[in-house]
């Protein structure tokens, strides 16, 4: 109903990985960081969405990215929780 609103592209890829439905979150995702580039919430949706996959990798690129905005957006005992999770 709103394809050019990222916000809410962003909140349905959430909901998609709450679900566990990582392959319908991927699309929306793309979509909201098109139409959001650089908005911290979209980002961290992509970190999520990583951790969701192990992905330790694209994890800790997206991780990055967010840190040089806002280094203080995740406590560094939660990233070593994350981390570990992923093993």
């Amino acid at each position: 109903e709103y394809p050019t609103n990222g916000l809410i592209k962003n909140s349905l890829a959430k909901a998609y990985i709450m679900k566990g439905s990582l392959t319908q979150a991927l699309p929306n995702m793309k979509k909201a960081l098109r139409l959001e580039p650089d908005n911290l919430a979209v980002w961290s949706t992509f970190l999520n969405y990583y951790a969701a996959q192990k992905d330790k990798e694209n994890f800790t690129t997206w991780l990055q990215r967010i840190n040089k905005r806002d280094a203080g957006y995740l406590p560094p005992g939660q990233i070593v929780r994350i981390m570990d999770s992923m093993l």
